[in-house]
């Protein structure tokens, strides 16, 4: 599962987008669901980490943030937060797409 941060939540209301696997014959139409067959997140700006998300995730943001102010980078899609991992160690990929004007 993973989820895509639409906005900077200065106010504290996030808005997101979840992605999820489904292992469905027929997805039923809905006004709230869409479905896609595939959706890639990749070759990105990333930051992996493990933890206590609640109070990495602001970190993580601000040193992501000031490592594209500093290489001349803009951005370019929502933030991604992808949770992976097993039993024995959780963690999350925070990335960010990104392009250069130079």
């Amino acid at each position: 599962m993973f989820y895509s941060l639409k906005n900077i939540p200065s106010d504290g209301n996030m808005y997101i987008e979840l992605f999820m696997p489904v292992n469905e014959d027929e997805i039923p139409t809905s006004e709230t669901l869409q479905f896609r067959s595939y959706y890639y997140v990749d070759e990105m700006l990333m930051k992996r980490y493990t933890g206590d998300y609640e109070k990495l995730t602001e970190q993580v943001y601000g040193e992501m943030l000031q490592y594209m102010e500093g290489n001349n980078l803009n951005l370019a899609s929502p933030i991604y937060h992808v949770f992976s991992g097993d039993e024995s160690l959780q963690y999350v990929e925070v990335k960010i797409a990104v392009y250069s004007e130079v």
